[in-house]
């Protein structure tokens, strides 16, 4: 389970980027993706909520003001497929809100 865990981080990373999204890779099973302005974190967060992808908006106080992020946090039992989804709509998101 630890190495899926593991090759999940690591696809979801590739994945993000391959959208055009620039994250460092995560150590762990929570990938911060950083959107910056607070209102745009939750409504990246709430519209991925619409399509069925939790991730929560991480915000002031708990991070710098301008530095808000999306936190996602992955499982061994995610699929490729799933991981590649949520990517995917991540990217088309931010993009839209630009």
């Amino acid at each position: 389970r630890v190495r899926q865990l593991q090759d999940n981080v690591k696809f979801f990373c590739e994945a993000l980027k391959r959208e055009g999204l620039g994250v460092q890779p995560s150590p762990s099973a929570i990938v911060p993706i950083v959107v910056g302005d607070e209102a745009r974190a939750l409504e990246v967060s709430a519209t991925l909520q619409e399509r069925g992808i939790l991730i929560p908006a991480i915000r002031y106080p708990t991070v710098a003001r301008g530095q808000a992020r999306l936190r996602a946090s992955l499982m061994a039992t995610h699929t490729q497929d799933e991981l590649q989804t949520a990517a995917t709509a991540i990217a088309q998101i931010i993009k839209s809100i630009d």
